[in-house]
């Protein structure tokens, strides 16, 4: 899903369109928590960092949400 069809809750980035993103440490692989959503933007939590994303953005991010995640 993109990051910005998100409800609040924890996430794992699995793609990234953006290499600015990246360098912001939104990164495949990493956990990321959507702490508050509104006003077109979304409040995330990642490496305990807070940020401020408008959806516009977040559509170039896919993730998955931790309930999704299966495990061997």
């Amino acid at each position: 899903m993109k990051l910005s069809e998100a409800e609040e809750g924890k996430y794992r980035i699995r793609r990234v369109k953006n290499e600015k993103l990246m360098e912001l440490g939104f990164v495949p692989g990493r956990g990321i928590e959507v702490v508050r959503r509104g006003r077109g933007r979304l409040v995330i939590v990642i490496k305990g960092e807070k940020f401020a994303v408008a959806e516009e953005i977040a559509e170039g991010i896919e993730a998955v949400s931790y309930t999704h995640l299966t495990l061997p």
